[in-house]
């Protein structure tokens, strides 16, 4: 947007009342409080919030290719993410969706991993449409869009989580038009996940699903019981709890689609197992 947006137009996901985004651009800018130190300028404070973001992601743990686990339920999405991560740009957006606890997240931050471990000076920038969205309004409020703009739409690559959370945010989606068109035309690499394909994402509006459907969508379907048994193996590998082997296959018929779940079984069988000191048996999972 070239003009100032209202703030206000940031609430719930609903839509009503609301501004409509085809009027946002052109609306001018509202008074804001002045709640900076005083003395120093409204976008030399905001600069320092972008750098302190930036410090964040940088100290975050970012799961790798090597611990996802390929299955027949994942082959699709998986192997578009390592296609996309070897020339970033060349089709852009990646647009990967599916239910709760099926590896989206995984994959996106082993996309930024190996983003980051082929070229070290590369701008990639990893956070959730949430994080997105208060940090647009914080510049917004603060007057420090233009610092906003520089980062977020100079990015070599740009990942958001859970797209979803743009329902009804008009101003944000104006923005995230303008990023997404401006990365675009600059041949840069954008990844985004969803709990459900754009076509389903209808509060985001026409303009914003067609973006999304000019790239490559990829769905990630429940997790299967062979891939569940193998991850069920590698995370007791790592987490060195003594699972006995036919329990994995158990665990993984009994625990289906979400892999949130069975690391929770897991975690209650090494909490109990320590607890009572009996070994981890088919009969304390049961219970």
């Amino acid at each position: 947007p070239r003009g100032g947006t209202r703030e206000n137009t940031e609430g719930s996901n609903s839509e009503g009342g609301s501004t409509p985004a085809s009027n946002l651009a052109s609306q001018p800018s509202q008074p804001q409080q002045n709640s900076q130190p005083q003395g120093q300028p409204q976008e030399q404070v905001c600069n320092r919030r972008l750098r302190a973001q930036s410090s964040q992601e940088r100290k975050r743990r970012f799961r790798t290719m090597s611990t996802f686990v390929k299955g027949s339920c994942n082959h699709i999405a998986c192997t578009s993410a390592e296609m996309v991560a070897k020339q970033l740009g060349d089709i852009s957006p990646l647009v990967i969706h599916g239910s709760t606890g099926v590896g989206k997240s995984h994959l996106a931050e082993a996309i930024w991993c190996d983003a980051k471990r082929r070229n070290q000076r590369s701008r990639v920038l990893y956070l959730s449409s949430e994080q997105y969205t208060t940090y647009f309004l914080e510049a917004l409020r603060g007057h420090g869009l233009p610092a906003f703009r520089r980062k977020y739409r100079q990015a070599d690559l740009l990942i958001l989580d859970d797209i979803q959370f743009f329902a009804g945010k008009q101003a944000t989606l104006v923005e995230f038009a303008y990023t997404l068109d401006e990365l675009s035309r600059n041949n840069r690499q954008v990844i985004l996940t969803s709990d459900r394909p754009p076509s389903q994402l209808t509060k985001l509006g026409p303009e914003i699903i067609n973006r999304l459907g000019a790239g490559l969508v990829c769905q990630m379907k429940p997790i299967d019981s062979p891939t569940m048994e193998q991850i069920s193996r590698r995370w007791a590998s790592e987490r060195n709890i003594a699972v006995p082997q036919e329990l994995h296959n158990f665990l993984a018929q009994k625990i289906t689609g979400d892999a949130r779940q069975l690391s929770g079984v897991l975690n209650r069988l090494h909490a109990t197992s320590k607890a009572t000191g009996q070994r981890i048996s088919q009969g304390m999972a049961e219970e």
